[in-house]
């Protein structure tokens, strides 16, 4: 017993734990729904326990960090992943060696269906800007400008710092691109891999 641990919500805590990994381990083997018989769980969507089994953070592991671990840009273009984080719209801008507003702008805009995820609250811009050029203009290019200002020191919380100097860029998007570089040669030997967070909520 854990000095004032709230046993039962630790208990809900460890279910939801339990289970939701037990639906992960269901829908990958490709068995019948439904993979729970808990009604809430069944009935609406949440997030891996673990956050590397999510559908998009696989692509991104698979398709933009793996084949450019040793590329300097590999920040950059992890930046733009978590961005726009729809795998068909990625897999259509190609990875950026040198930084291209246009050719983001143009491909996002001339793409059909969806576009961008639906999983995080990423700014859009004022009104009569398309979402694109706003993100090309006021996040990324300025981003890309103080590139030489790169932390240099391999800690989580340098880069974690630097990314939220970007417009758009708050904690949680940052923390998601920081966790990413966890898995690069970057940030894979961080002193503060195993212990550093921003905290917030989704995180």
């Amino acid at each position: 017993m854990i000095d004032g641990l709230d046993e039962q919500r630790f208990a809900t805590l460890m279910h939801w734990i339990r289970e939701r990994e037990r639906i992960r381990l269901a829908k990958d083997s490709r068995q019948p729904w439904p993979w729970t018989s808990d009604p809430i769980l069944r009935e609406w969507r949440f997030c891996n326990v673990n956050r590397c089994d999510d559908t998009v953070t696989r692509w991104i592991f698979e398709h933009v960090i793996a084949p450019h671990r040793d590329s300097s840009t590999l920040w950059f273009n992890l930046t733009i992943a978590r961005l726009v984080n729809w795998p068909d719209s990625l897999q259509a801008l190609g990875y950026f060696d040198a930084w291209d507003p246009e050719r983001f702008v143009s491909v996002l805009q001339a793409l059909q269906g969806k576009v961008w995820t639906g999983a995080y609250m990423i700014p859009a811009g004022p009104e009569g800007i398309p979402k694109a050029r706003y993100l090309a203009d006021a996040t990324l290019t300025p981003l890309w400008e103080v590139r030489p200002r790169c932390p240099t020191d391999g800690r989580c919380d340098s880069w974690g710092r630097f990314l939220e100097l970007a417009r758009g860029l708050g904690g949680f998007l940052a923390n998601q691109i920081v966790t990413d570089m966890k898995y690069s040669r970057a940030l894979e030997h961080a002193p503060d891999r195993d212990t550093f967070v921003i905290a917030g909520p989704g995180t």
